[in-house]
């Protein structure tokens, strides 16, 4: 959307969200992130979805990867993972899979379960957004809900204190925030961060190896 025409286009047709795939135009077989969508079982589960998206984080330090937050617009969290081209879709997917198994094993707030009625009050960790041609809300894309929210980029230290709420960010706030700190999230897609040595390891399979060993 480039004009306002195409903008008042879509908004006739109601379509508020904006979900692009995770690769571009120029290499769609290959991703440009890996993500991992945090899905809790409603709102009141944010602050849960906060601590379990720092989980996420110390896991990727682990690896030496940096990773970027944002709030779904909804009830969740979204961490984007910049790649470096050339990793496959299912070469995501198993890296995103396995991070998020090794979450689920040591923190019981945690599931990987696709059945909703199984889940419980545990949050989702949906690794299997990682497939091509699935979509993610973008940074930014208001959601058609209550209050019109934003999928909004946050900054780790905003995580780490917990204070922020998804009704925090909507249509009405987002130009102030954008303003005061700009796009924290520009910049990101061009990093380029190698997940081969972690798949490598996982093919190996050696005594005592692991991706997420102390250093």
């Amino acid at each position: 959307v480039e004009d306002e025409a195409s903008l008042a286009w879509l908004a006739n047709l109601g379509c508020l969200e904006i979900h692009p795939w995770l690769s571009s135009t120029d290499s769609l077989v290959y991703p440009d992130f890996a993500v991992f969508d945090l899905d809790p079982p409603g709102f009141h589960f944010f602050p849960q979805v906060l601590e379990v998206a720092l989980l996420v984080k110390e896991a990727l330090d682990s690896l030496g990867l940096k990773a970027y937050p944002k709030t779904s617009g909804s009830s969740g969290v979204q961490v984007f993972v910049p790649l470096k081209k050339g990793f496959t879709y299912e070469e995501v997917r198993i890296f995103s899979g396995t991070v998020c198994a090794v979450i689920e094993k040591n923190d019981r707030r945690t599931t990987t379960e696709r059945r909703v009625e199984a889940r419980g009050e545990r949050i989702y960790l949906d690794y299997l957004q990682n497939v091509q041609g699935k979509t993610i809300n973008a940074p930014y894309s208001v959601r058609p809900l209550d209050g019109a929210p934003v999928s909004t980029p946050l900054l780790w230290s905003e995580v780490e204190e917990g204070r922020v709420r998804p009704g925090d960010f909507t249509i009405r706030t987002i130009f102030a925030r954008l303003q005061e700190q700009g796009d924290i999230f520009t910049g990101h897609p061009g990093e380029q961060q190698d997940i081969g040595p972690f798949l490598e390891e996982l093919k190996v399979g050696a005594p005592g190896a692991g991706p997420f060993r102390k250093n």
